[in-house]
């Protein structure tokens, strides 16, 4: 708004417009925008001291290690393989089965050789072409089949066609047949219709010695009748037999 003052100049009144003070809204404004820009400023201070200063870094803190499973170490078993004429399986079809089923006791299987056998003493006795065999008695074929030992004084696997009894595999341990077979003549036999866990079956028996099964079907040492092939557990008592 504008007051006027009223002088005379030649007779004639004239208004004078004069501005009213406005300082203090002036002041006012300036104040605000003095304070505004404090404000903008300390944000933007605010700002360059947050990208300045890094971020204290997070203590990442690892998982405790497991627990070695074996900390005595893995038992290496030696392992030499004979396959007879008709065999049609071989010691690396069982090699990773057995391994996986060993582990349990912190054992596994080491093949140090292997021979394909050409032989004709499956046809010693009748039936011919198949491995005569006794759960009595060491039969004339079993004898001379174990005591071929081409890999020396290790465990030997022999792989054949079929057993004349109908089983999938068997084994000749220290204490079987009153003691027909001493330790440096242990063996098992595998034949073509075997399981998956027919192999490492037969290789416990051998280390323990032992020709029993075991009443719960999910253990390796369950007899093949009733056996859950692929289960295959063992027991603390069995691991440390071996």
């Amino acid at each position: 708004m504008l007051s006027y003052t009223h002088k005379q100049k030649g007779g004639a009144l004239q208004r004078k417009p004069q501005p009213r003070p406005a300082l203090k809204s002036r002041q006012i404004r300036g104040e605000d925008e003095r304070s505004l820009g404090r404000s903008l400023g300390n944000r933007s201070v605010g700002r360059m001291m947050a990208q300045r200063m890094p971020l204290a870094p997070r203590i990442q803190r690892d998982p405790p290690p497991a627990p070695d499973p074996c900390p005595d170490g893995v038992r290496q078993i030696d392992i030499f393989a004979v396959n007879l004429p008709g065999s049609t399986r071989t010691i690396y079809d069982d090699q990773t089965k057995t391994n996986a089923v060993l582990a349990q006791c912190c054992a596994r299987i080491n093949i140090t050789g292997g021979e394909s056998w050409d032989t004709n003493l499956m046809d010693t006795d009748a039936p011919h072409g198949v491995l005569n065999h006794s759960t009595a008695t060491a039969t004339t074929e079993v004898q001379d089949m174990t005591a071929h030992r081409p890999g020396g004084n290790v465990l030997h696997a022999y792989y054949v066609p079929s057993i004349s009894i109908g089983s999938r595999g068997s084994s000749f341990y220290a204490s079987r047949y009153g003691g027909a077979f001493p330790s440096t003549a242990n063996a098992i036999q595998v034949a073509n219709s075997a399981a998956d866990d027919t192999m490492v079956h037969e290789l416990v028996h051998v280390l323990l010695d032992d020709g029993g099964h075991h009443a719960d079907p999910d253990n390796l040492m369950a007899s093949g009748g009733t056996r859950n092939v692929g289960v295959d557990n063992m027991d603390a008592a069995q691991c440390a037999g071996i």
